[in-house]
């Protein structure tokens, strides 16, 4: 009990710190939202497995304009981003073996919004959250403090084998639909003689629920 306490004050802080640093003062979503989650992402388009399914709700804390850089630090356009916190009852589904489920709860996230009006639909959004995901482009105040992405939830290991997960989700502002976009790692654990032996990633994947 109070081990989840310190975890939910820790989220609280997070949300303001991050948002806030440098000075930089965010704007709280409308009505502090609440938002339903139900979707499917796969390891690629048309793909006919199971695919990672995600559910559960998100409450949208503050999002704002930022800056978007590339690998060399050079700023590419801009995009309205935000910070978001999954349920209780979130989870995400089928990404391990077994099917076991990653529990999510009180998890804070990173999320895009899109605006077609500014040809930022969401397969543009899709491309950019996979870049983000693999770290490849950045996220920056304007202010030019950088963003860095909050989450990287890990599993329990299965064997000599952890799973990490990095998710960017994506809010339609119109309709407030969402997608999302998971970067999956594997990796060998360092307790497992295996895995001291190895000492290497097994492999990334990138899962998108935009076909």
């Amino acid at each position: 009990m109070l081990a989840t306490l310190i975890s939910l004050l820790l989220n609280l802080l997070a949300v303001v710190g991050y948002w806030e640093d440098a000075g930089v003062k965010a704007q709280a979503a409308p009505s502090t939202r609440v938002e339903r989650l139900d979707l499917v992402a796969f390891d690629s388009p048309g793909d006919g497995t199971q695919g990672c399914r995600l559910t559960g709700e998100v409450t949208l804390w503050v999002s704002r304009q930022v800056n978007v850089l590339d690998g060399a630090n050079a700023a590419v356009g801009s995009v309205e981003a935000g910070l978001a916190q999954f349920s209780r009852e979130a989870k995400l589904h089928g990404c391990m073996p077994g099917g076991a489920p990653l529990d999510l709860s009180g998890r804070l996230v990173n999320f895009l919004v899109t605006d077609a009006r500014a040809s930022f639909g969401r397969h543009e959004a899709g491309a950019l959250a996979a870049k983000l995901t693999r770290d490849s482009y950045r996220l920056a105040h304007l202010e030019s403090a950088p963003i860095l992405l909050v989450n990287d939830f890990e599993s329990n290991a299965f064997g000599a084998v952890s799973y990490r997960f990095t998710i960017v989700l994506i809010r339609d502002g119109d309709s407030s639909s969402y997608d999302a976009v998971i970067h999956r790692d594997r990796a060998w654990n360092d307790f497992s003689p295996l895995g001291r032996a190895l000492h290497h990633d097994l492999g990334a994947s990138t899962l998108t629920s935009i076909q």
